[in-house]
């Protein structure tokens, strides 16, 4: 896929190609049926590299999704499906984590802000942008030791959130972030808030990247992978930490993971990727129960059952596709039990409306409930 346009930190709106365009179209048409009360808007997302010759290599391609308010949307897939580079091109972090500074993003991201004020992210300015991140939107990075500073202590860093967008003194921030500290589950909020990250363990520096993630109040947070490499009782608290941060202020969250137990606790709806494509969207409990896509129904047998008539589970066979070079057609063909020769292995597939908030990006899905394909 061609990417048309892309954004520079002062760019303007890029354009969209055409078929990000058409996957626009039918987005907006689900939007519409659902009736929901939308806080983030992705529309046509594109993510590319570019390339010495100032070619763009797509990466993600034409990912669209809706946050509502006070939902959550968990966007899963393998390693390597674009979620976090799709959730970073909405802040334009390109060139921290590690990422590649010759990243770039096209598309649009509209989002509804606490003034009312409805704004393309992908269009911003530095300044705009900046005034954005912390007080809008929350993040919390994928590895909480490498984001925190580990040369400050843990008030200091709340404090200086607080500082960078809200008008209060150094005392009123350092007693909210206290306050900060208890509501992410710490009993003892005075001992975390002095110490420095190293002095904190893997499921504490989590509850504290959320206490910092929160410290200006955004309505929206960016949850990447926050129970990776965690214990299963610890990715419980930090998931309780979350469920109820959310409750007390409406908080919005995108929340980013491959572990599927995990997401079925905490999502309202699911949006599936797979080869820089978001490939299945939907309510949760539907897209756990009945999935369209024969990917989601592969991660799902993927996953070990503790019943007693569970079978053992099946690995998807096969590498997951390279963004970089996907395959002719859909980019899952090699390693989906449902292809078919003709259009799974030459045609790239759109996106089929099975009924409303439900998507799928297949020839032949599964089921197909209800189908109303567009186009």
């Amino acid at each position: 896929m061609k990417v048309d346009a892309v954004v520079t930190p002062t760019g303007a709106a890029p354009a969209l190609g055409p078929a990000g365009l058409q996957d626009a179209s039918q987005l907006q048409a689900a939007r519409s049926a659902a009736q929901v009360d939308m806080l983030l808007d992705v529309q046509a997302l594109q993510v590319g590299l570019r390339a010495p010759g100032g070619q763009i290599r797509p990466i993600v391609r034409a990912a669209g999704f809706t946050v509502g308010r006070g939902e959550v949307l968990a966007l899963v897939g393998e390693s390597g499906s674009g979620k976090s580079l799709t959730a970073l091109a909405l802040v334009r972090l390109f060139g921290a984590n590690g990422l590649d500074p010759r990243l770039v993003a096209a598309g649009r991201a509209w989002l509804c802000t606490r003034s009312g004020e409805r704004v393309d992210l992908l269009s911003l300015g530095d300044a705009e942008l900046q005034a954005i991140r912390g007080r809008e939107i929350g993040l919390i990075a994928q590895d909480p030791m490498s984001a925190l500073n580990p040369v400050m202590r843990v008030i200091d860093q709340i404090v200086e959130a607080r500082q960078r967008h809200l008008d209060e003194t150094a005392a009123q921030s350092a007693g909210q972030a206290r306050r900060l500290l208890a509501d992410a589950g710490f009993g003892d909020p005075d001992r975390v808030a002095r110490c420095y990250p190293h002095q904190l363990s893997g499921g504490m520096r989590q509850r504290a990247m959320i206490a910092i993630a929160l410290a200006a109040q955004p309505r929206l947070l960016i949850a990447d992978e926050p129970t990776t490499a965690l214990d299963a009782a610890v990715q419980w608290q930090v998931i309780d930490t979350l469920q109820r941060l959310r409750a007390q202020q409406g908080l919005s969250i995108l929340f980013i993971s491959h572990d599927l137990g995990v997401v079925s606790r905490i999502a309202d709806r699911i949006a599936v990727m797979y080869g820089g494509q978001v490939v299945e969207c939907g309510p949760a409990q539907e897209v756990l129960l009945r999935p369209a896509h024969p990917y989601t129904a592969a991660l799902i047998d993927s996953l070990p059952r503790m019943t007693p008539e569970a079978t053992l589970p099946r690995p998807i066979p096969d590498i997951p596709a390279d963004p970089l070079n996907p395959p002719p057609g859909c980019a899952f063909h090699p390693r989906c039990a449902h292809a078919r020769p003709g259009a799974c292995t030459t045609q790239v597939p759109g996106l089929t409306d099975l009924h409303a908030g439900r998507m799928v990006r297949c020839h032949h899905p599964l089921g197909r409930p209800q189908e109303k394909a567009h186009g």
